[in-house]
This record gives structure tokens, C-alpha cells and sequence, in this order.
């Protein structure tokens, strides 16, 4: 019986993403998707979870 061969699983990585928030400051997020970095956003400025950011995008601030 030959052994099976696993594909490679992509791993997720890191991203930057902007949020923003009606009036609170833009803040640059390290996630690894949308969701986290809303979460992120809403904990570090203390929203409510009924609050939530409606302007993320990503950000590629590595320099490459």
C-alpha cells in the first residue's frame, strides 16, 4: 500500500487592514481577515458590538 501524499495547506497570514469609524481615528490592524480586524477596532476603541466599523480595507504597508 503506497502512503498517501498530503497537499500543502496554504497558511493563513497576516495582513494589515485600515478601519475607520465615523469619527474615532483610522487605525492600522494586524489580522488575518475582515472579521478580526473589526473585532480588533471595536476592542481597542471600545465599541459596542451593535457599533460596527463600516469603512475596512487592506493595506499593504510592507514596502514591496
Amino acid at each position: 500500500m503506497k502512503p498517501t501524499t498530503s497537499e500543502k495547506t496554504a497558511m493563513p497570514t497576516m495582513k494589515v487592514w485600515e478601519v475607520s469609524f465615523g469619527e474615532l481615528p483610522r487605525a492600522f490592524i494586524k489580522a488575518y481577515g475582515k472579521e478580526q480586524a473589526k473585532n480588533e477596532y471595536r476592542l481597542r476603541y471600545q465599541l459596542h458590538e451593535s457599533r460596527q466599523p463600516i469603512a475596512v480595507e487592506f493595506k499593504d504597508v510592507s514596502g514591496n
